[in-house]
């Protein structure tokens, strides 16, 4: 390895962690069309958006370490938090669930309106336990890359012609974005 191979390190694993995500959708066991980085807004960029035989699925990926924990339940209203060491994320679901909004309304007036659309919140570093881990928030669910794959692969209520004709209506309504998308930086804490 040379210099500048061991300088370019941490920025090469910073893109790998980036695109992990990614890397796993292109490798879906059902088939599958996948549409990165589009603008669904002025200033709304969807990470991905996932046309499968299971639905639409809107997913945001994100980069942070931690433990996603919920907290409440027996006797309070049960919340999600997702924490960050020791600050909380859960806003984080909220933009999420905008951008499934607005692939449903795009979706209105081309498409069955019994399509399913999902949104994901994929949080790649973190600390997830070994036994269940993933949860809901607001309609999105909260989880990691393998788990997001699973649930994409699960359930069939569209047929290959019906996922060309929603991936060909999203492309249209969302078009594609020049560069990273601005969630994907790293976190960093300001000092």
């Amino acid at each position: 390895m040379t210099i500048e191979a061991i300088d370019a390190r941490p920025y090469r694993s910073a893109s790998t962690r980036e695109s992990e995500l990614e890397q796993r959708l292109h490798y879906l066991d059902v088939e599958a069309r996948i549409l990165s980085r589009r603008v669904l807004q002025a200033g709304v960029v969807a990470a991905h958006l996932v046309v499968a035989p299971s639905g639409v699925w809107v997913i945001a990926a994100r980069r942070f370490e931690g433990r996603p924990t919920p907290q409440g339940g027996v006797l309070s209203r049960r919340t999600q938090l997702i924490e960050l060491g020791n600050r909380t994320a859960t806003r984080l679901v909220a933009p999420v669930a905008r951008q499934a909004e607005l692939v449903r309304d795009a979706l209105g007036a081309h498409a069955n309106p019994e399509v399913p659309v999902s949104a994901m919140l994929c949080i790649l570093d973190a600390d997830w336990p070994m036994f269940g881990g993933s949860f809901t928030v607001d309609g999105v669910r909260v989880l990691w890359p393998e788990r997001a794959c699973e649930a994409i692969e699960t359930g069939h209520h569209l047929d290959p012609a019906q996922i060309r004709e929603l991936n060909e209506t999203l492309a249209n309504a969302f078009p594609a974005t020049t560069g990273r998308h601005p969630a994907m930086r790293p976190y960093r804490r300001n000092r």
